[in-house]
């Protein structure tokens, strides 16, 4: 559990250089006439393909220091779907955040909502998640963790 909050917050506070650090090219773009989505889809495919090759890297030395007893395959694919949830909070967040909190409200989103909702913690542990449909759904949206 500690492992996926500190891999959390680590890829959303790296996912959310790929939109703000680009911010006047998206506005020269944009005023240009270029589409926007366009330049908004690009961004999104480039983080995501960096971000899987970070957390098949990452997943693949997790798994040679704990050695899980699931396939290794799994257990980096755990990683990757880990970081699709994290990358796809701190786009979201890096479009509707200033520049200048972005860090701290990504970096803090992303930890307290998998502390709190990640289902470790005495506040709302697994069968309290499991049991209840609306908890359920919003800790698979809130906690990537």
């Amino acid at each position: 559990m500690k492992l996926s909050i500190i891999t959390c917050v680590l890829v959303g506070l790296a996912g959310t250089r790929h939109l703000s650090a680009k911010k006047l090219e998206f506005y020269r773009e944009s005023s240009s006439g270029y589409n926007i989505n366009a330049y908004y889809f690009a961004v999104n495919v480039t983080s995501t393909v960096e971000m899987v090759i970070q957390m098949i890297i990452a997943g693949f030395f997790a798994a040679f220091i704990s050695m899980p007893i699931s396939s290794w395959v799994n257990f980096i694919l755990n990683f990757v779907v880990l970081g699709f949830g994290c990358l796809s909070w701190s786009l979201l967040l890096s479009i509707v955040i200033d520049e200048k909190n972005l860090v701290m409200v990504t970096g803090f989103l992303l930890a307290v909502t998998n502390i709190f909702l990640g289902g470790g913690l005495p506040p709302i542990e697994f069968p309290f998640i499991y049991a209840r449909p609306f908890v359920k759904l919003l800790a698979g949206l809130l906690a990537p963790g």
